[in-house]
């Protein structure tokens, strides 16, 4: 299904301190996308759905922004043990030879 996603051309609008211009843009999605976004855009009273997939954006780059600043600390972390872990190997080995 061919949706247009409308937002008034060049209408400037304040977010957040920074001053953005909306625009236009035209999606593919499946009928029953269409009629899940027309159901809820009803339920909570909206004249179209433009700010349902907005929000929807909006919580895709925020949890794929969290999953990238993860990623990066994880990957920080690499050979951070270094020396060490030899000395906490050899503490295990010793623990575990204690169980035996």
């Amino acid at each position: 299904m061919h949706v247009h996603a409308c937002y008034p051309l060049a209408v400037p609008a304040i977010c957040h301190h920074e001053v953005m211009t909306e625009m236009r843009t035209t999606i593919e999605i499946s009928e029953e996308m269409r009629n899940r976004l027309v159901a809820l855009a009803a339920k909570r009273r909206l004249k179209g759905f433009s700010s349902l997939i907005e929000e929807a954006l909006e919580n895709y780059f925020r949890e794929m922004d969290g999953r990238e600043r993860k990623r990066e600390k994880a990957l920080a972390l690499c050979g951070k043990l270094g020396d060490e872990a030899d000395g906490l190997e050899d503490v295990m080995r010793e623990l575990r030879d204690s169980w035996r």
